[in-house]
């Protein structure tokens, strides 16, 4: 029941008194920041992992290129008129041959785009 304030007793305050209530401390918040640091770790490690393949495949790439083209260089000029027959063939024979030569090292995240290599057959 509410109680009128005297001049010789307690005094009515416009502020709560200091202490009276309880902080809700957040318990989990340290554990949230845990699997946020770790989830960052995480995404750096892939984009580390999916640079290096990328390099690794680029580079792949560019062997088989200059591969292509000093094969292509020879097999052209040997293979003029008459001997000329066959000449797709042996392209497409180069090509699985690059396929499992250069492709056989790459890391696995690098071997999806050894695919391509083998559309070209």
């Amino acid at each position: 029941m509410p109680r009128v304030p005297l001049s010789s007793g307690p005094e009515l305050r416009a502020t709560p008194q200091q202490g009276g209530y309880r902080e809700n401390v957040d318990v989990s918040a340290p554990a949230r920041q845990l699997g946020q640091a770790l989830g960052r770790v995480g995404e750096n490690i892939d984009r580390v992992v999916e640079r290096d393949a990328q390099d690794q495949a680029w580079r792949t790439q560019a062997d088989i290129n200059t591969a292509w083209v000093q094969w292509n260089a020879k097999e052209s000029e040997a293979s003029r008129g008459v001997n000329a027959k066959g000449y797709s063939e042996r392209v497409g024979q180069w090509w699985k041959d690059a396929a499992e030569t250069y492709g056989k090292d790459l890391n696995p995240i690098a071997q999806i785009g050894r695919a391509s290599c083998r559309e070209r057959v």
